[in-house]
């Protein structure tokens, strides 16, 4: 315990059981139509912005996007016998690396349900992998996830991102990762007590539009670690780009995690968070008039290589309540 690791295995073990999220803003992102409203003025059409809010744009799947998605479903069934027969569910044998549980896990439901492949994603919760996702989201928006786990563990996530102007987005993220109790004993094996680990986490994010299809943006963040008696606080930050290809629905993420290293010390060793690269790709279209979004990430740090992919489709396009089906698979657990 003195290099402040205890939760690192945990949270590699541990499985998301259960979730909730509050989206308020995913439904438009998703759709491949985009109209021209007051509270979604979408960038990619200029004129749109001038004309004042009542056009309306629409385009049909293409058939590279089929391709695309034929090619993402054909690397699922295939994982099953490539991917995974060398690296999937194969546990550390150490603790793993400083501030892991800040980037083998999630900040939303939607994310956690796509196998984690969130870099080329927009939402509340974009900060968590890549803070530049923020920029796409028209709306106000906030995301809260309570994922609990084995022996009394449990992991949190609060986000919400207001836009400043029409360019510009700010979030804010809560993040914590706990233990449940463990008993204390002495080195004669004698019992003295309990106690737990708790790991914290605050995010200040902002991403605006670079230029017509580039966004950018970055996340300072603050960092506790407590370990029964011990605790430390370090900071550091992030940074993101995400490019939009709008012809095809495409969009490549990338993220720097950890560009500024937070540092802990509980007792008497410095734990320093290695530099973590994230990249992705999402691609949306339409498939027998239905929205459908395939994700997949590829991510790596220190002597740590993952990757992540999912999909995202709309069945039913009624009702008031929009229903969304989420398949994902990454280097450790099947969502």
């Amino acid at each position: 315990m003195d290099r402040g690791q205890g939760l690192s295995e945990f949270a590699s073990a541990g499985r998301l059981k259960s979730s909730f999220q509050e989206d308020s803003g995913s439904g438009p992102q998703l759709l491949p139509n985009f109209c021209c409203a007051e509270d979604w003025v979408p960038r990619n059409f200029p004129a749109c912005r001038q004309a004042g809010g009542l056009s309306r744009y629409s385009r049909q799947i293409s058939a590279s996007c089929l391709g695309t998605i034929s090619l993402f479903l054909l690397l699922l069934v295939l994982s099953e016998q490539k991917l995974m027969a060398a690296s999937f569910r194969n546990r550390p044998q150490t603790a793993g690396l400083p501030g892991e549980w800040l980037s083998s896990f999630s900040a939303s439901a939607r994310d956690a349900g796509l196998g984690n492949a969130s870099t080329a994603l927009s939402g509340a919760a974009a900060p968590y992998a890549n803070p530049a996702g923020m920029r796409d989201t028209q709306m106000g928006e906030v995301s809260f996830m309570i994922a609990p786990m084995f022996s009394g563990g449990q992991y949190q996530s609060f986000s919400l991102v207001h836009p400043v102007t029409l360019n510009r987005r700010l979030g804010v993220t809560f993040l914590r990762l706990g233990s449940g109790e463990a008993e204390r004993t002495s080195v004669l094996g004698e019992s003295q007590g309990s106690f737990n680990e708790n790991n914290l986490a605050f995010l200040l994010s902002y991403s605006q539009e670079a230029w017509e299809i580039l966004d950018l943006g970055f996340s300072v963040k603050a960092i506790r670690q407590s370990l029964a008696e011990f605790s430390a606080t370090g900071v550091g930050a992030d940074l993101g780009a995400q490019i939009h290809f709008f012809e095809d629905g495409l969009i490549v993420g990338a993220a720097v995690q950890n560009i500024l290293p937070p540092k802990l010390k509980l007792k008497e060793e410095t734990d320093q968070f290695p530099r973590f690269f994230r990249g992705g790709l999402a691609r949306k279209g339409q498939v027998f008039g239905r929205p459908l979004l395939a994700s997949f990430d590829l991510m790596g740090g220190g002597n740590v290589l993952r990757w992540a992919a999912g999909i995202e489709g709309q069945p039913f396009l009624s009702g008031d309540i929009p229903l969304f089906l989420r398949l994902g698979i990454n280097h450790r657990e099947y969502t």
